[in-house]
């Protein structure tokens, strides 16, 4: 009951409504509003176009950015000051995050990388390169540490 009154699961509901509503061209400028109106009281933003799959989460909700042509998994663990978005250089290149990945505070993954499925990205980590399945990455740039079994880490 108590997971129901985190922001963070609010942010997610408003962004699966604002998504919703975003696929048909009648109800995108109402999801637009949403988005924006999350904008101000989540101070995040996640944007209606991008695709968030089943059973992943925000776990804080302060400062995420999620551009619009980011694509997320199933059962993704995102935590506060995550940013997911193009380089500036190639617009809607944004990055891909496959299923079970653990996103932990402040990664930064910006243009056309792949996060593999299974992985694990560390604190302030930058991502600029493809992280393969079941890697643990860490650092400025991220560099993948060693491969992992995630049921180790549960």
């Amino acid at each position: 009951m108590k997971a129901l009154l985190l922001p963070a699961r609010h942010l997610m509901w408003i962004h699966r409504i604002a998504h919703a509503l975003y696929g048909n061209k009648l109800t995108r400028p109402i999801s637009y509003f949403i988005y924006l109106v999350a904008r101000v009281i989540y101070a995040s933003d996640v944007h209606p176009a991008a695709r968030i799959g089943k059973g992943s989460f925000f776990v804080h909700h302060f400062n995420i950015v999620i551009g619009p042509s980011v694509i997320i998994g199933e059962n993704c663990t995102i935590f506060n000051g995550v940013t997911l978005g193009d380089n500036g250089k190639q617009r809607h290149a944004c990055p891909v995050v496959g299923d079970n990945v653990f996103l932990s505070t402040g990664v930064k993954a910006v243009g056309p990388v792949t996060i593999g499925n299974n992985s694990i990205v560390g604190a302030n980590s930058v991502v600029l390169k493809d992280i393969p399945e079941n890697s643990l990455a860490v650092g400025i740039p991220a560099v993948v540490k060693r491969t992992i079994n995630r049921a180790d880490y549960y």
